[in-house]
């Protein structure tokens, strides 16, 4: 024989490829050389016999080769006959690397070696993967890698790859993985928890206590038989079904019920709602109270003494002893007396009246000295002195007013009295505006609600923003932001919209929250036309006088207009901004406040929020002070702000005047103290942390009671 043919290498697969090496994998590739020409008819031989060794079981195919290359095709025939069982050749399987660092607790890499053991399965892609086992050890840095054929989606079922780490502090542990297609796989991608599907896989204690956790014991469930004793109240998702009921504990079904009461309510009744009675109702006795029905008995006895009224007129018999004629008439006690008339009265409850003849321009007025009433001067139309100080003659004109002109010593008619000019009218006067109102709408759950008004007061609003009210009177009284509603201040009815968080009962008012202020401020709006005809709503000024109390943040959006709290004071009765001039939301909207002599008092113990706010351009704030907050007998402590004034976004702020004398009123301890005047930071392009402001006149007699200026928005001060 001639040449070097080679026998065909058959693959068959029981393990994996680890990092490039064959493990747990037979590979029968021998190579043997033999004559072909002049052995032809064996060499033909033996490729058909050759041919058969393939898709033999590795134990099979190798023995089968082993006495082919010995005793030839015969030996082999022998051999095949004896261990005949098939394995198709498979390609070789896909593999996923595993890889990544393993560390130890310390932070440390880890090292040490890590056994990998699996069951027999088959790749989602249909490759089978005999059992068994392989080995790899961690880098000198925790490093991990290893190629494995993917178990995800296996059959059967919950097929893991089983991973003991043995590591050189002799930690032991195992893991149990599932590996992806995809490839590389980190450690989380492969970590899995044994789940129910294969018998033959180890499971974690961690899964069989969660397996187990909601399993009740056996002692404490209802089982099909057996007399049991079931406590505390069940709720049944569905009707149960019971057997007719025998002894009087037994539970009743639905069909004997409806027959037990089938008769029941339809004999002669009386509906609540209303219905027809046939025969008479007896009453127990005469009734006791107004409400209660009156029995026969009763009418009769109490109409006995009465006089009938047929037609409009008492019959004749029951008149008593007595006829009726110019001088005689019937009394209201029924007797018959002498008739007076009101022509002639000579007495007024009980006061005699002088029968004096009285002159022109006479009044009836009583006489103390006579005990009764006369007939005196000083009743005409005609007075010509007022408290002994003459009235001028000169006839008024229309809108004058009698007032006083002290060269000429006399009363003298003068314009301005009459209807208020409209620069009048712009000035508004807080307590002018407080008012209160009642309403039907029922208010005793808490939720969005809806309540009508006879007449809308000035200055109540349904569209304005902003805009709280009170209701007090039953229930917790709280402020509530109106947001909607016909109201339009103008008397008329309308409504209001606002969503509670308490319930009020019937008998609740609804009332001004600020005391007035807000109306105030709305109702002094002045509308001014602006070279491109377009309408400017502001202006106005506002007096504020005495304590007032609020129970809302009061925001003023009126531009350009003054608010005077010279001589008032302002309680604070919530946790947030007292004051707000402007809206958060656009710092450019109102323009050109200005408040005069504001003086705030908290009521919230260790209370961190400001006095005033300021979100608006061109604010001017003159005299700002606080007095002492308000005393609570539970802590001991008063209440705080954490600020008289925060100066968010306004570029044109002008503070003339702080005095701290009255009262410091901020929240000074040992881990927050407030400041007086605060600009927020830090500047970066912030609306919210831009102010330009000038201050001047401030008097900080602080005594470390909190600091002084904190301006951070990184614009000029």
């Amino acid at each position: 024989m001639t040449g070097t043919p080679r026998r065909p290498a058959g693959r068959f697969f029981y393990g994996q490829q680890m990092g490039g090496q064959v493990s747990g994998r037979e590979e029968l590739s021998a190579q043997r050389p033999w004559n072909e020409t002049a052995g032809s008819k064996r060499v033909e031989s033996r490729s058909r016999n050759r041919s058969r060794c393939r898709g033999r079981g590795l134990r099979g195919v190798a023995a089968c080769w082993l006495v082919w290359l010995i005793s030839g095709p015969a030996g082999c025939l022998l051999m095949m006959g004896l261990g005949a069982y098939t394995v198709q050749a498979q390609s070789v399987p896909a593999t996923t690397q595993v890889s990544d660092k393993v560390y130890r607790a310390d932070g440390t890499p880890a090292q040490g070696v890590l056994l990998i053991s699996w069951g027999g399965f088959t790749t989602a892609s249909g490759t089978p993967v005999a059992a068994g086992n392989t080995s790899v050890t961690l880098g000198a840095d925790g490093a991990l890698s290893v190629n494995l054929v993917p178990n995800a989606g296996a059959i059967p079922a919950n097929s893991y790859y089983v991973v003991v780490y043995q590591l050189g502090d002799s930690t032991v542990r195992t893991e149990y993985w599932v590996v992806p297609t995809k490839s590389p796989a980190a450690l989380a991608d492969v970590r899995a928890t044994p789940g129910t599907g294969n018998p033959s896989q180890m499971i974690s204690k961690q899964y069989v206590d969660n397996a187990v956790a909601g399993k009740a014991s056996d002692q404490s469930v209802v089982h099909l038989s057996g007399l049991e004793t079931i406590a505390g109240t069940k709720q049944f998702a569905a009707p149960p079904s019971v057997p007719a009921p025998v002894s009087a504990t037994d539970a009743a079904n639905k069909a004997y019920v409806d027959q037990a009461v089938a008769a029941v309510g339809a004999g002669s009744y009386v509906a609540k709602s209303g219905d027809t009675m046939s025969g008479p109702l007896s009453l127990p006795s005469d009734p006791a109270s107004n409400s209660q029905a009156a029995t026969k008995h009763y009418v009769d006895i109490n109409t006995a003494g009465k006089a009938s009224l047929i037609g409009g007129v008492v019959p004749p018999s029951q008149l008593g002893s007595g006829a009726a004629n110019s001088t005689n008439c019937l009394k209201g006690d029924s007797s018959w007396g002498a008739c007076g008339t009101s022509a002639n009265a000579v007495s007024i409850q009980s006061v005699a009246v002088d029968p004096a003849q009285p002159s022109d321009g006479q009044v009836l007025t009583y006489e103390a000295t006579s005990l009764s009433y006369k007939p005196k001067a000083g009743g005409s139309g005609n007075a010509t002195s007022l408290q002994g100080t003459p009235l001028d003659a000169a006839p008024p004109s229309d809108g004058q007013v009698v007032t006083y002109d002290a060269a000429s010593g006399k009363y003298k008619p003068k314009s301005g009295g009459g209807a208020l000019s409209s620069a009048m009218q712009s000035v508004k006067y807080a307590a002018d505006l407080v008012w209160s109102a009642t309403s039907a709408a029922d208010l005793s759950s808490a939720g969005a609600k809806t309540v009508s008004l006879a007449a809308c007061p000035p200055g109540v609003l349904g569209t304005e923003k902003y805009f709280y009210v009170r209701i007090a009177g039953t229930g917790t009284p709280e402020a509530v932001l109106v947001t909607g509603g016909t109201c339009r201040g103008d008397g008329a009815a309308g409504t209001l919209q606002f969503t509670t968080v308490n319930a009020h009962p019937a008998g609740y008012t609804i009332s001004s929250a600020s005391g007035g202020v807000q109306e105030a401020s709305i109702t002094a709006r002045q509308t001014a036309i602006g070279g491109n005809n377009y309408n400017y709503a502001g202006g106005g000024r506002v007096h504020v006088t005495g304590q007032v109390q609020l129970y809302a943040p009061l925001t003023f959006v009126t531009s350009n207009q003054v608010i005077d709290f010279s001589g008032s004071s302002i309680v604070c009765n919530f946790d947030a901004d007292c004051l707000v001039i402007g809206e958060a939301i656009n710092h450019n909207t109102v323009m050109g406040v200005t408040l005069l002599n504001p003086r705030g008092e908290p009521t919230v113990v260790h209370g961190t929020h400001p006095f005033i706010t300021v979100y608006g351009q061109a604010t001017r704030i003159e005299n700002v002070s606080s007095l002492w907050g308000k005393y609570d007998a539970g802590t001991g402590l008063t209440g705080t702000f954490g600020s008289y004034v925060n100066v968010v976004g306004d570029q044109a702020f002008l503070l003339d005047g702080v005095d701290t004398s009255t009262g410091y009123g901020l929240e000074c301890n040992s881990s927050q103290c407030g400041t007086y005047v605060v600009a927020p930071g830090p500047f970066g392009g912030n609306p919210d942390s831009a102010a330009v402001g000038w201050l001047k006149n401030l008097n900080l007699d602080i005594q470390c009671g909190g600091n002084g200026v904190d301006w951070q928005s990184g614009n000029p001060l």
